[in-house]
């Protein structure tokens, strides 16, 4: 008791060097009872030294808590908001010591309850001014979302479906969040391209024999994402279960992961799979009158643009698929408000036609529309 209340007042020492060896007392003390981190005296004299004016200072405070954070759910329960806010410190060794506590926890807590923040918070540092900084951000998401555990012999066991799922989850939780913010959405796609595809402008990747192996460990866990977000698409539409707010995330991850590498969803033994998959959702848009147009909207855009990129990767789609999907693209591309829906829709049907040519009497009939109507409105201007 009399030792802590001796610390806690030297925590308040107007000197940085003084508050920062009070801090290294107070982590040997912590050491022998960790418990002293729960009393509210300890909590405040800490959370004081984490906004203290020294970065030094932060730093040491970020360090006494993080390790029992990372190890004991209780303490990270604590001290979680107020370390986590430091993540945009302006010091620049406190915001890596963030960003490598909260990576520290997602791996020993997997079923932390905050664990989207973390992940929304780490990437908003993707734009960091400083080099190491995003690079350590690049990490931690191939670490997050891309990663396998090691074997014995130091080579990458498989993941299990419910691991795959568990990611997917919470990809889909982090576009739900940014799915407002276009600049952190187009962020997160440069970074999960960056960690799929190898940048072959760049010489200090190069061609070496593990990187091709890393990131073909890591498309097979993509593959197996996208997989479980059309199962989830599968599941909803089975259970008539689905509104467009719902939707739009997962969409929006898939329409990522194919912005990144089409053939990740196209699977070499059922290559129309997400074409079947999907067309539900187009022939549902084509009568489906949504109380939030916008949703609505963007979620059929991003389904034409998953189907525009899919297209060319597959070969010899049936028939049938095909010429059923074609009338309802031909019915949205004649009858939706929205531009850019109209936009894709005809972009899909170029593509169909010109792949397999049965699209093509509904894409000229389209040509065919437009250009009578740019006609009666090109007269009515001249009159």
């Amino acid at each position: 008791g009399k030792l802590i209340d001796v610390i806690l007042v030297a925590l308040e020492e107007g000197q940085p060097n003084s508050r920062n060896r009070a801090l290294k007392a107070l982590s040997l003390v912590v050491e022998s009872d960790p418990e002293l981190l729960n009393l509210p005296a300890v909590q405040e004299g800490v959370e004081e030294r984490l906004l203290d004016s020294h970065s030094s200072v932060r730093e040491a405070a970020i360090d006494l808590v993080g390790k029992y954070m990372v190890r004991n759910k209780k303490y990270a329960m604590i001290y979680f908001w107020k370390v986590l806010e430091r993540i945009r410190d302006t010091g620049l060794s406190v915001r890596k010591r963030v960003i490598i506590i909260m990576r520290d926890l997602i791996r020993q807590q997997p079923d932390f309850e905050h664990l989207d923040k973390i992940h929304l918070q780490i990437l908003g540092r993707i734009t960091d001014e400083e080099a190491s900084v995003q690079d350590l951000v690049k990490s931690c998401f191939g670490d997050f979302f891309f990663s396998y555990e090691k074997s014995r012999e130091s080579k990458p066991m498989p993941i299990l479906e419910d691991d795959a799922f568990h990611r997917t989850t919470h990809l889909v939780a982090l576009h739900k969040e940014i799915s407002s913010n276009v600049r952190l959405l187009g962020q997160a796609r440069v970074l999960m391209r960056g960690l799929l595809t190898r940048d072959t402008d760049s010489k200090s990747k190069g061609n070496d024999t593990a990187t091709v192996k890393l990131i073909e460990n890591r498309n097979k866990i993509a593959r197996m994402m996208c997989s479980c977000l059309l199962d989830s698409l599968l599941q909803m539409h089975e259970e008539e279960s689905y509104s467009d707010e719902k939707l739009l995330p997962i969409i929006r991850t898939l329409h990522t992961f194919c912005q990144i590498d089409p053939k990740l969803c196209v699977p070499q033994d059922a290559q129309a799979k997400y074409i079947q998959t999907l067309r539900p959702y187009v022939a549902f848009s084509k009568d489906h009158a949504s109380q939030n147009m916008d949703s609505a909207a963007a979620v059929m855009q991003c389904i034409l643009s998953i189907l525009a990129s899919i297209f060319p990767h597959v070969s010899r789609p049936p028939s049938n698929l095909v010429d059923s999907l074609a009338g309802d693209l031909h019915a949205i591309a004649l009858r939706h408000q929205f531009l850019g829906v109209v936009s894709k829709s005809v972009e899909c049907l170029a593509i169909l036609s010109k792949i397999t040519g049965l699209a093509r009497k509904y894409f000229v009939y389209i040509l065919q529309q437009h250009h009578k109507g740019l006609e009666i409105s090109r007269s009515q201007i001249d009159r």
